[in-house]
C-alpha cells in the first residue's frame, strides 16, 4: 500500500505539472487564474437555533467532514433545508464543483458527487466542465496549495481569502489531456483501494 501510495505522489508531481507528458500531447499548456476557471461560489452555517433550517434534504458539510490527500471522500450526515438557503449565506453547490477549505483544515480539497451546501470554512469553484476536467483541477490545487501552506509556515497561515484563489495562477493542458491524466491518477487510487481490500480481508480470516 505504501509503495503504491508513493508511486502516485510521484505520478501526481510529473504529470500534473507537465514535467512528464503522456504519449499523444505535445500542445503547450497554458496559464490561467483559477477565477477564470470558473465562479467561486462561499459557504455559511444555517442557525442551528432555528429548527426551520435543519432536518431538511440538502447536504451540507464542514471541514471537518473532509479527509487530507482525498479529492472524493466526504462524510455527509448533516442536511439543511430550502428556507436555510434563501435565509442564510449558504449556497447550494453543483455537483462535479471543486470544494476547497480555505480556513479551518485548510487545504482539503473535494469534488462533490451531488449538489450540496458547506460551512462558511470553504469556497467552492463551479468549474466550466466544457473547458476543464474538474478531478484534474482538484489534483493539482492539493499539489499548488500544499506549496502555498509550506510557504507560509512560521507565519501562522489563517487560510486563503477568495481573492487570494482567484489570483492563483496554475499551468494546465486542454481538457482531453487533463481527463488522460487524470484516469490514470484514478487507476492508481483503484489500485490502492484494491490492496486495501485484500489487506482487510486477510486481517479478518
Amino acid at each position: 500500500i505504501e509503495i503504491k501510495k508513493q508511486i502516485k505522489s510521484g505520478l501526481m508531481q510529473e504529470l500534473l505539472t507537465g514535467k512528464t507528458r503522456l504519449k499523444g500531447f505535445k500542445d503547450k499548456w497554458r496559464r490561467a487564474r483559477l477565477g477564470d476557471l470558473g465562479n467561486l461560489v462561499s459557504g455559511g452555517t444555517p442557525s442551528k437555533q432555528q429548527d426551520k433550517y435543519w432536518h431538511g434534504d440538502i447536504p451540507w458539510i464542514s471541514s471537518s467532514d473532509l479527509v487530507e490527500n482525498n479529492i472524493e471522500y466526504v462524510s455527509i450526515h448533516r442536511y439543511i433545508t430550502q428556507t436555510a438557503i434563501r435565509e442564510s449565506a449558504t449556497h447550494l453547490v453543483p455537483e462535479k464543483s471543486i470544494i476547497i477549505v480555505s480556513r479551518v483544515g485548510v487545504g482539503k480539497v473535494i469534488v462533490n458527487k451531488e449538489a450540496l451546501c458547506t460551512s462558511q470554512d470553504f469556497q467552492s469553484l463551479v468549474v466550466n466542465n466544457n473547458q476543464n476536467d474538474p478531478y484534474f483541477l482538484a489534483q493539482l490545487l492539493l499539489i499548488e496549495l500544499q506549496k502555498l501552506i509550506q510557504s507560509n509556515q512560521g507565519t501562522s497561515i489563517m487560510g486563503f481569502l477568495k481573492k487570494d484563489l482567484e489570483e492563483l495562477l496554475l499551468t494546465i493542458p486542454d481538457k482531453k489531456e487533463q481527463t488522460a491524466i487524470t484516469n490514470i491518477m484514478t487507476n492508481a487510487d483503484k489500485e490502492i483501494t484494491a490492496i486495501k481490500s485484500k489487506l482487510a480481508l486477510l486481517n479478518s480470516q
